[in-house]
């Protein structure tokens, strides 16, 4: 949850920072821990579940669709970082093409 919270509050206008961060974590976990871009949506609900199961949370459906465009956003840029991992696994088409296509998501 470290990670997420430095990530967010990475959020804004200019989300060169963040990418850079979030494409260096998908780098490092490829090389070091083995993760499979696969693995990322496990990450995803991993977090909703943890947010949602927070004694004083009111967890709404709104604020789950949002959390799930947070995360699709950070996992975007990481599995970016995956294709430029040295195990080399994952390759997809351009940056631009791919968030062109979230953006229209």
């Amino acid at each position: 949850m470290e990670m997420i919270e430095l990530a967010l509050d990475e959020l804004g206008p200019d989300l060169s920072v963040l990418k850079e961060d979030l494409m260096e974590q998908g780098k490092r976990h490829a090389d070091m821990y083995g993760v499979e871009p696969s693995m990322l949506s496990d990450m995803t609900s991993a977090v909703i579940s943890v947010l949602r199961d927070q004694p004083q949370a009111q967890f709404t459906e709104e604020d789950e669709k949002a959390w799930q465009d947070v995360m699709h956003l950070f996992t975007f840029y990481m599995r970016l970082g995956m294709e430029n991992s040295e195990s080399g696994k994952y390759t997809h088409g351009s940056d631009e093409l791919v968030l062109s296509q979230y953006l229209q998501h």
